[in-house]
């Protein structure tokens, strides 16, 4: 009886130590919330004799996070007639409630020169704009050649664009799973817009996107330039 008691005690014991080992890893290696700073800034001049300065993200980080979702981002505000010009100057004239553009982002391929951001190597752009009952539009635009397709399927009234629709946003644009290159996201910071309560016709952006993800058939590794 005394051995067994013996037993059950070293047991609790030994259980105890590796719940407080457990918590000890998990503090240590969760992951961490810290923002992501910008490495490097260039002043980029966009078509439609747009001029910005864009925080880049280091190399290293594009190496160890290849979604598209995570980005390089205009330090400056941009207005929604600058927003215009500089999607006229990619020959993008059909804008949905052009007057209160939102935002505009830019799915780029990895340049050969790190932080360059060559215009021909954007091969998709997502354009979103407001109204004022707080939902965002949704307009994806596919480089063909020297212009940018409309992609209609995908146009939609949403309450909120995730971060993994994003990603698949860029898989869509470029047409292959991995190595999606990096976004640019050009914004209208002043704006006044405040994201709807409740969720509207999400499900089907997203149903659209997921269809034409099963119609990739290949999956194409980019290479890397020898300083990525």
């Amino acid at each position: 009886m005394k051995r067994r008691k013996q037993a059950i005690i070293a047991l609790s014991a030994l259980l105890l130590c590796a719940e407080c080992c457990s918590f000890y890893m998990f503090k240590k290696h969760r992951p961490s919330t810290a923002v992501l700073q910008p490495q490097a800034q260039r002043q980029i001049t966009f078509p439609g004799n747009i001029h910005r300065t864009i925080n880049f993200l280091d190399t290293a980080d594009f190496r160890k996070r290849p979604q598209a979702c995570v980005y390089s981002w205009a330090k400056e505000t941009t207005t929604p007639a600058e927003m215009e010009r500089l999607l006229n100057g990619f020959g993008i004239r059909n804008i949905n409630n052009k007057a209160h553009l939102l935002c505009t982002i830019l799915y780029c391929n990895r340049d050969e020169v790190a932080y360059s951001l060559k215009a021909e190597n954007i091969y998709g752009i997502l354009v979103i704009t407001n109204d004022e009952q707080g939902y965002m539009y949704t307009q994806l635009f596919r480089r063909n050649g020297a212009h940018f397709d409309h992609l209609r399927a995908f146009d939609a009234k949403i309450w909120r664009l995730y971060c993994k629709m994003q990603d698949d946003i860029a898989k869509v644009l470029s047409g292959r799973k991995t190595d999606l290159g990096y976004s640019v996201n050009i914004g209208f910071k002043e704006s006044t817009y405040k994201e709807a309560r409740r969720g509207l016709e999400t499900d089907l952006l997203q149903e659209a996107i997921d269809k034409a993800l099963d119609t990739l058939a290949t999956v194409t590794e980019m290479p890397l330039s020898p300083d990525q």
